[in-house]
């Protein structure tokens, strides 16, 4: 019984979020954003007077418009910012880039043996990993939103919609396992604590959530990890590195992939978790008091 309950819930999810996203596009983009804020806080965010991480963060998505954020959410821009600020490959590795384009049918890689992740440059979190067996045809069905949507428009985050649309196919990164992924939240071109990602994309993924001494933050968001995990042998470097690709900035998320203690970027975050709140209302709270907004006219400079 609990299996037919579960499948059937399945399937409504699978019919209910087409309808749902729709519904959301035909919002307002201040509307949507208090929206997806009150499914989770049970409030509606002040965005006049924001004070939480959170409302801070819808803030920066309705009016924050600064080029550097655009930078920050074009993947190959990114990786030009990245080995800029840390030239020394042997500090920081950069996952190679085999090919990248507009029209899938020009990429001759796709059925060829090397293991591969293809991207949207303009996107955060879509990725298809391959070969997978399907053909060049059925990627192009499989990655037609990625093409034909604007970019981060059913959660308003403008800095994805100034982009333009290429495909980017690049080779994964080493190991058998999704290696462990750090990721840094900076505040004033300081880290100030770190999600760590284990096991990406298996039953066994877990998130936890530590400040920069690897005290466990057990109010933040944590997930499927019951106990702490011991300090990071290369967390200073860890650290050290999201120090300097964040300089310059009152907040940004910088992801980095730890590989048998060998540090690989990831990314620029702007917008974690698409703006949605991922703790609970007073650590909402605290994290806001880290975060220090830019003094220039919404919308402007």
């Amino acid at each position: 019984m609990s299996q037919f309950r579960d499948g059937m819930r399945t399937v409504a999810r699978s019919w209910l979020r087409p309808a749902y996203l729709r519904a959301m596009r035909l919002l307002p983009a201040r509307t949507r954003r208090s929206v997806v804020f009150a499914l989770r806080h049970r409030r509606l965010p002040d965005l006049e007077h924001p004070a939480s991480f959170t409302e801070k963060l819808n803030w920066r998505i309705l009016n924050d418009r600064r080029p550097q954020i655009v930078e920050v959410c074009d993947k190959l821009r990114m990786r030009e910012i990245a080995r800029e600020r840390v030239p020394d490959e042997a500090e920081l590795r950069l996952v190679p880039v085999l090919w990248e384009g507009t029209d899938l049918r020009d990429c001759p890689l796709l059925a060829g043996s090397t293991s591969w992740a293809l991207k949207p440059n303009n996107s955060s979190g879509a990725i298809i990993l391959g070969p997978d067996g399907r053909s060049v045809a059925q990627l192009r069905q499989a990655t037609r939103r990625w093409r034909t949507s604007e970019p981060g428009h059913y959660l308003g985050e403008w800095g994805y919609t100034q982009v333009p649309f290429r495909y980017v196919l690049e080779e994964r990164l080493p190991g058998d396992r999704p290696p462990p992924e750090f990721k840094i939240f900076c505040f004033d071109g300081a880290p100030r604590f770190v999600q760590v990602h284990r096991d990406r994309m298996t039953e066994a993924y877990s998130i936890a959530t530590y400040d920069t001494r690897w005290h466990p933050l057990a109010d933040h968001f944590v997930l499927g990890e019951p106990s702490p995990r011991p300090r990071p042998d290369n967390l200073d470097q860890i650290l050290s590195i999201a120090r300097r690709l964040s300089v310059g900035w009152d907040f940004i998320r910088v992801d980095l992939y730890d590989v048998d203690g060998e540090l690989w970027f990831g990314e620029f975050t702007p917008y974690p978790s698409g703006g949605a709140p991922f703790a609970r209302w007073d650590v909402d709270l605290e994290l806001g008091k880290l975060w220090h907004l830019p003094e220039f006219t919404p919308n402007g400079s």
